[in-house]
């Protein structure tokens, strides 16, 4: 199996990450079970299969912190905030032109600066 993530032949696997995550934390992860959403997830972790886990990680955290019923695309936008230090406004999970926005070596740079 390899590292990087093609939305084609990995979406069930998503998806099943995804619910799984929910089914852990006791929240629904419905509103979010789509293609337009993963293609997004995908922009803000490289397509990368640990980044992806540690953004789930981290958003279902930040819903489970604010005793949600769901995981919402807000709580996506917050974790991808806190990882790469950037504003909320300015996300692949907002950002209608996000595959030109977000360029994959610049994301990469964002991750290892030193905090």
């Amino acid at each position: 199996r390899t590292l990087t993530i093609d939305l084609r032949e990995d979406a069930h696997e998503l998806n099943r990450l995804g619910y799984s995550y929910a089914d852990t934390v006791g929240i629904s992860f419905d509103q979010l079970s789509h293609a337009e959403f993963f293609k997004r997830l995908l922009c803000a972790c490289m397509n990368r299969w640990g980044l992806v886990i540690e953004l789930v990680v981290e958003a279902f955290a930040l819903a489970k912190l604010e005793d949600a019923q769901s995981c919402s695309l807000d709580h996506f936008v917050s974790a991808f905030a806190k990882t790469y230090r950037l504003s909320p406004a300015y996300s692949p999970f907002t950002v209608v032109d996000f595959e030109e926005a977000f360029n994959p070596e610049v994301m990469a740079s964002l991750l290892h600066k030193e905090q």
